[in-house]
């Protein structure tokens, strides 16, 4: 059985409700330090028994810290007024960092299909400027002094359609 996403976070209002730090839960419960802080940053999520000592302790519902579900103090008459205002900022921060979740996750798949479209645009400019250095090589004799207009048709174009592109380019030095 393993805690649901959102554990830290849950142990962290607990803890706050409570009053008590993770060096209260480090001296109390005789735990690592270093545990104690990656239960708190999310690292790690802990045991069940560890789950089950916590819950004990700050005398709140296992349920509840391990998997968000039930009362946090089921067994408390009623919140105090500082405990319930507590409870619903973190139930509407937890609903808004949910909500921005969802939208962070459709925001990189935009972004990650506007980047494609981007680099398949690129690759279709570079043949294109390919092409036109290809045709401008083969014409560059055209025996003007003055440059020239030479309207060159991709069959393919830009997107499917024919496109038409004067290029206009000079004799290389020192030719007549």
């Amino acid at each position: 059985m393993v805690a649901s996403e959102g554990f830290n976070k849950r142990l962290k209002l607990v803890a706050k409700l409570r009053k008590k730090y993770q060096a209260d839960i480090v001296r109390d419960l005789k735990k690592t330090r270093s545990a104690v802080s990656d239960w708190f940053n999310g690292n790690i999520v802990p045991h069940e028994r560890n789950i089950q000592m916590l819950a004990d302790y700050f005398k709140c519902s296992f349920d509840w810290l391990a998997f968000n579900e039930g009362e946090m103090f089921p067994d408390d008459p009623a919140p105090s007024g500082e405990e319930k205002g507590l409870l619903d900022r973190f139930k509407k921060l937890e609903q808004a960092h949910s909500a921005l979740h969802e939208e962070y996750v459709v925001v990189q798949k935009e972004n990650r299909t506007l980047r494609e479209q981007i680099e398949s645009l690129e690759r279709e400019v570079q043949t294109l400027k390919d092409q036109i250095s290809s045709l401008l090589g083969e014409n560059q004799k055209c025996g003007t002094s003055s440059g020239c207009g030479h309207d060159v048709v991709f069959p393919e174009g830009v997107g499917g359609a024919p496109t038409k592109i004067t290029a206009a380019h000079s004799q290389p030095p020192g030719t007549k």
